[in-house]
């Protein structure tokens, strides 16, 4: 009994510092609430397993978001090549809306900062309307449908 109790013990250290792994560092939600829309130019940086921003003025952490739709687009990303990137900016972390790469912009968020990969599913998370009206295009109150990014937080640089 007691090498069970031990057991189970060792397992829920193990799963709850896991968990703090995983937590560690902003996520984009956290981002979005405090940043500003800012439009930069820079190369590309790889630290594994994420990618910087190398501008002028600083280096940026790229919150691209779900690497399953990031793989998706078909973005390249090389080291040292040029990037524009439009995003949210909080401190050293930029979540990603657009990127133009190699002469062609890739689409990760939309003007809210909403993720464009979450429009894929059901919107189960606006209460209990009927599916027609969950997946309207103007369903602005849904909970899930803004992460508090306010437009007049917009800027056109970062200084």
């Amino acid at each position: 009994m007691l090498k069970r109790i031990t057991l189970i013990t060792i397992a829920l250290v193990i799963a709850a510092g896991s968990a703090l792994a995983l937590a560690d560092g902003p996520w984009g939600r956290d981002i979005l609430k405090k940043g500003t829309v800012v439009n930069l130019e820079g190369t590309l940086r790889y630290e594994d397993p994420e990618w910087k921003l190398e501008t002028g003025s600083g280096s940026y952490l790229l919150h691209f978001g779900n690497r399953a739709y990031l793989s998706e687009t078909g973005i390249g990303l090389n080291e040292g090549e040029p990037v524009s990137v439009e995003g949210a900016l909080s401190g050293d972390d930029l979540v990603v809306f657009s990127a133009r790469v190699g002469g062609k912009t890739y689409r990760f968020r939309d003007e809210n900062g909403v993720p464009l990969w979450v429009r894929r599913g059901n919107k189960t998370n606006c209460g209990d309307r009927s599916y027609e009206q969950r997946n309207r295009r103007d369903c602005e109150d849904c909970p899930g449908r803004s992460f508090g990014l306010k437009k007049d937080r917009r800027a056109d640089q970062h200084g």
